[in-house]
């Protein structure tokens, strides 16, 4: 008997490349689409408790911030920026941190299981105007922002172990920047052309005694 060596089809085999191809096409599309955890770290954890700002130093306190997981949303540390002589609490700024690391949200002082569905329209970075409070005039709607792959470095002279963690949203950027015994929160422009934009400080201040 004969032998007869089994060729594959041309078309058959082309067909096998273009479904391969595809499958390595998708993978690659899924892994960009959603970055590795690896890549948000859950160090957003270390602004967890209560803080103080005074004037420095060791003067008077000027803000308070407890960011704490609520009882019906342990995944988020949620807190308002309080006046230490005493204020609106519905005119509060209220921020909320994912514990994941991939987002933030800052916005009225609405109820918590409003907080966080994103608004209609983001606030532009000018409704968070200077006031003469210290504080910054509330946005008029809950600012959406998410996480910047990785961690940037600390400036100088930072405190040791200070971790540096922003957030974007449209043309402005959310900077976190926690030690131990040390948290400032601030606003600024996040692409070239609206670098120039002032910083504006939302909280400057250290680690105090939660009641």
């Amino acid at each position: 008997m004969s032998r007869h060596t089994l060729r594959s089809h041309p078309l058959a085999t082309a067909s096998r490349r273009s479904i391969a191809l595809a499958a390595l096409g998708l993978l690659a599309a899924s892994a960009q689409a959603s970055p590795a955890q690896t890549d948000y770290p859950d160090d957003i954890d270390k602004v967890r408790g209560c803080w103080i700002q005074r004037v420095e130093p060791d003067g008077p306190a000027t803000l308070f911030l407890r960011l704490l997981p609520e009882p019906e949303r342990k995944d988020w540390l949620v807190g308002a920026l309080q006046r230490a002589d005493g204020d609106d609490p519905d005119r509060r700024l209220r921020l909320q941190f994912a514990r994941s690391g991939l987002s933030a949200v800052l916005g009225p002082n609405t109820p918590s299981g409003d907080a966080a569905t994103p608004g209609p329209k983001p606030a532009p970075l000018k409704t968070l105007r200077p006031a003469r409070s210290g504080l910054v005039h509330l946005p008029k709607t809950q600012m959406d922002y998410w996480r910047t792959p990785g961690l940037s470095p600390p400036p100088t002279g930072a405190p040791a172990q200070t971790s540096v963690i922003v957030y974007h949203h449209d043309q402005t950027s959310l900077r976190v920047e926690v030690s131990p015994e040390h948290l400032k929160l601030s606003i600024g422009g996040l692409h070239p052309h609206t670098a120039k934009i002032p910083e504006k400080v939302l909280f400057d201040g250290r680690r105090d005694g939660c009641d």
